[in-house]
Order: structure tokens, then C-alpha cells, then sequence
């Protein structure tokens, strides 16, 4: 006898599953309140140099003096950082003029930022100053999360695992997915993305409201203590129990599934189906195992490439692309400009361009050719 079939005569989809059903959705919706948050807090607004004067703000009238007069132009950019891409280069540097001329300038490293906050009141980035050579650290920051994830779903039993974001909603997929029946099982995949999708849209309110940073973490991180309760309403799966030769539990639960769902629990049936089990499980764990084996093994290699050794990781799409021509990866048919307006974030120095051929484009723009 299989367990579906055992199962069923005690109501598959019955009040039971419905109550717990529904619970897990509501727990569904807190993967989204941490795990995008990043987006937000983390958010890198609009920045320039700060001026070298006693007062800077992010305005239209310093900003129109910073264009005109300590803006590094296409030709400052691609004579002293031949490296970088424009957006950097004049986001990052600022042009002092010497020998009481303007005809003849240098750029500096900045090493004071004004931000824009029209949008964003404050962000990690702006407090951190997690911009240009310390964008790494903003990339360190995100990094973190995920060990943290790694380690607690290595450290921590189960229901720790499931107060984690990603646990929340792994653990919580699987266990409507045993808790209803076969037939249900599509239905209850698809309504717990919606109540994810809730979850995203609850944050996007919160963050309109919410503009600084602090508030919007205490804010996501209180909402989530009542979901702490939920441990005491959700049981084990008697699936899961099963599999593990916890018959005893397992039973138990069932029983309480059959008297929520008033139906009658058959124990000769269940022993008859305990009959049929396999309680020879040595290897029953070796698949899992020796998947998360290699993956660490693929990880680790993938950092002596010589497409990542001593590195830094790429930022923008536009980096990728660079990347990929560099090591022969990505073909490009079109010479493209290095100097586009349309880079995004600060690039990392990522490829080493022939210095003639760079000061051949910078002439042929600031001349107009095309």
C-alpha cells in the first residue's frame, strides 16, 4: 500500500490541510520583506564629488557649477584614467584646475561624496560611502547575507532553518506539497507564489513610506516575530516522518488529520501499510550529499579561473560584455565606444586598453567624427 493511497482515508484535502495551508502562505510572504530589502537599503542614488567649498548640497545650482567648472571632461577621462569608464571617471574624479588657469587641470580621487535625496532620505551606500573603490564593500555586505544563509541551514535544525528567508520558503513549499494531496499539489505551488508576490508588494508600500534605511530593516524585522509562533501550529509532515522510519510520530499526526477532518482512523490499515515500507535507508541520504559535494567543489574551482583569479567581480552588465570580449568569450562585431553615457555603476578595472587607440576615439569625439 502507498502512502497516498493510506492517506486518503483520512480526508487528503480536508479541514486539516486547509488551516495549515493557508498558514504557510502567510509565512510565504516574509522571504520577500528581508530578501529585497537589499534593493532599497542598499540603493546607490544619484552622487557627485563634494565641492571644495564650506557648504555642497545635491542640487540644480551646485550641480550646474560642478558640470561647468570641476566635471572631468571625455578627454581628462581618457588621458589620466584610461581605465575606468566616463560614468566612473566623473562620478569618482574631480578636475582642479592649476597654475590659476583652466586650461591646464588634474584630476583627483575624491574622497567626499554628495548624494542625492530626492528619492532615498538615506541608504547603507550613502553612510558607508559605498561608492567607486569602495564599491566593494557594498558587494561584501550582500556576500555576507548569503553565508549567513549557508551556515544556518548547516548549523541549525529545522525549524531554525525555516525562521531564515530562504528556509521559510523551501520548507515551507515542501510541506504543502506533502500535506495536501497529489491532485492539489499544482494548485498549492501556484497560491504560494502569489502570497510571495503579496509579500513583494508589501514591501515596495513599506519602502515608499519608509526612506531611511534603519527604519525600513526594524520595520521588516518586526513583522516577522509573530511568524516565530508558527512553529506551534505546524506539525512534521507525516510523509517526511515516514521516510524516516518515525512511524510512531507519524501516527500520530495522522490521527490528529483524521479526527480535524472527522473522518475514522483505520489502525489495521496503517499497519498493513507499515508492512510495506522499506526500512533499509542506508543510502537514502547519498544523493543530496554527494550533490552539495561537487556544487562546493564546481564553487571552488571557479575561483582559480583565469577568468576570476585576483579579479574583482563585474558591477554592470556593460562589465560582463567587457569581460567576455577580453577572454575571447563574447564576439562584437561593432567597435563600441568605451566612453558610453549608458554605463551603469562604477566599474571595476577590468581591462587593460591599448593607450593609442583610446586616445585616437577620445580625439575623434571631442572633433565630432563619427
Amino acid at each position: 500500500m502507498k502512502f497516498d493511497t493510506f492517506y486518503a482515508t483520512v480526508n487528503d484535502w480536508g479541514y486539516y490541510q486547509k488551516i495549515k495551508f493557508f498558514i504557510i502562505c502567510l509565512a510565504n510572504m516574509v522571504p520577500p520583506l528581508i530578501f529585497y530589502t537589499w534593493s532599497f537599503t542598499a540603493a546607490t542614488p544619484d552622487f557627485r564629488c563634494s565641492l571644495p567649498l564650506e557648504s555642497d548640497a545635491y542640487n540644480s545650482q551646485m550641480n550646474h557649477l560642478y558640470d561647468t567648472t570641476y566635471k572631468p571632461t571625455i578627454d581628462d577621462c581618457a588621458t589620466h584614467q584610461k581605465l575606468l569608464s566616463l560614468k566612473e571617471c566623473q562620478r569618482c574624479f574631480i578636475r582642479i584646475a592649476t597654475h590659476n588657469t583652466t586650461s591646464i587641470s588634474k584630476l583627483h580621487k575624491c574622497h567626499d561624496y554628495v548624494f542625492d535625496r530626492s528619492i532615498y532620505k538615506k541608504t547603507l551606500v550613502e553612510e558607508w560611502t559605498m561608492v567607486c573603490d569602495r564599491v566593494l564593500y557594498r558587494t561584501a555586505v550582500q556576500v555576507a547575507y548569503f553565508i549567513g544563509v549557508m551556515v544556518g541551514a548547516v548549523l541549525f535544525a529545522r525549524f531554525l532553518l525555516a525562521c531564515s528567508t530562504r528556509g521559510i520558503s523551501e520548507s515551507g513549499f515542501v510541506l504543502s506539497s506533502e500535506l495536501v494531496s497529489p491532485r492539489k499539489r499544482v494548485m498549492a505551488g501556484a497560491v504560494m507564489t502569489y502570497f510571495y508576490a503579496f509579500g513583494q508588494l508589501w514591501l515596495v508600500l513599506f519602502a515608499y513610506f519608509i526612506r531611511t534605511w534603519r527604519m525600513l530593516l526594524l520595520t521588516t524585522s518586526f513583522l516577522m516575530l509573530p511568524y516565530c509562533l508558527f512553529y506551534l501550529f505546524l506539525p512534521e509532515s507525516p510523509r517526511w516522518l515516514i521516510s524516516k522510519g518515525r512511524f510512531n510520530e507519524a501516527e500520530k499526526v495522522l490521527r490528529t488529520i483524521a479526527i480535524e477532518n472527522k473522518q475514522k482512523f483505520s489502525h489495521e490499515a496503517y499497519e498493513q501499510f507499515k508492512a510495506t515500507q522499506n526500512r533499509t535507508r542506508i543510502w537514502s541520504n547519498f544523493p543530496i550529499v554527494l550533490y552539495g559535494v561537487i556544487s562546493l567543489i564546481a564553487a571552488g574551482l571557479a575561483i582559480t579561473f583565469p577568468e576570476t583569479l585576483n579579479r574583482p567581480l563585474p558591477q554592470t552588465s556593460e562589465e560582463v560584455h567587457r569581460m567576455g570580449l577580453a577572454f575571447g568569450l563574447l564576439s562584437d562585431n561593432k567597435s563600441k565606444n568605451k566612453y558610453d553615457d549608458d554605463d551603469d555603476e562604477p566599474a571595476a578595472q577590468i581591462l587593460t586598453i591599448n593607450e593609442d587607440n583610446e586616445k585616437q576615439k577620445s580625439v575623434e569625439n571631442i572633433n565630432g567624427k563619427p
